[in-house]
């Protein structure tokens, strides 16, 4: 039985189920989208997923929706024993970072003046698991990111920064998780973790305790290739790679 899915089984407070409800989204690639348009009953829809660092959903879509439309996102969690269904609104959405977010996570998807990046606003959560669903108020399931703001600005010069030059911190997350090390590259850093891509392959790695800052992240990522415990691989000039600074 998933821990989610019997209230007399596993004793979780609203926040801690609020928390693997949002790590389940955010860990998502793809999720399934419905529209209200009127009477009609909504039809279903494969969408790219991201979220904002407080963890609502972004998605894009193709055409013309007007703002304030009711709407849903479902994303089955790994394994398929979960299903994590996030209800609101749809909001155009016209932040540079966190447009570069949801590329970065698809890189597949081509925003452009067809293609508009948007916020669903949380309005209520709900968890299934094995025939037992649990509901989420928005604000437990909203992670509060106020005091993150510098990471959020800063987000996309780690990426280069450990992409570029610090193959151990990135060898750290994916060993030690059995993922293997060759080829992993990090796509978004937000407060509660890291997303990580091979190919068409999306990964996350959560964090135990919430970053704020650049300095926050590259004390857990050290930390993280420590827990590894093995040797980082080579740099490109063969000499070991530093820990990320």
């Amino acid at each position: 039985m998933h821990m989610l899915a019997d209230r007399a089984a596993v004793k979780l407070e609203a926040p801690q189920v609020a928390r693997l409800a949002r790590t389940t989204v955010r860990s998502a690639q793809r999720a399934m989208l419905a529209i209200a348009r009127g009477p009609a009953a909504p039809a279903l829809r494969r969408v790219g997923l991201a979220c904002r660092h407080d963890g609502a959903p972004l998605i894009v879509l193709h055409e013309p929706v007007p703002g304030g439309t009711k709407a849903a996102v479902a994303i089955e969690g790994r394994g398929g024993r979960v299903l994590v269904t996030v209800q609101g609104t749809l909001k155009p959405w016209r932040d540079e970072l966190d447009r570069s977010r949801f590329e970065r996570r698809n890189p597949h998807e081509h925003l452009d003046d067809c293609c508009q990046l948007h916020v669903i606003e949380v309005a209520a959560v709900t968890v299934e698991s094995e025939g037992h669903e649990r509901s989420v108020a928005a604000g437990d399931y909203l992670f509060d990111a106020s005091a993150a703001a510098p990471l959020k600005a800063a987000e996309p010069g780690i990426i280069e920064h450990i992409n570029g030059g610090h193959p151990d911190a990135i060898y750290a997350v994916t060993s030690h998780r059995a993922l293997g090390a060759e080829g992993w590259i990090v796509t978004g850093v937000d407060p509660e973790g890291i997303d990580i891509a091979l190919d068409d392959s999306a990964e996350r790695i959560v964090f135990e305790r919430p970053v704020q800052s650049r300095e926050d992240v590259k004390h857990t990522m050290i930390a993280l290739r420590t827990a590894a415990g093995s040797p980082p691989p080579a740099t490109a000039k063969g000499a070991p790679a530093r820990a990320a600074e």
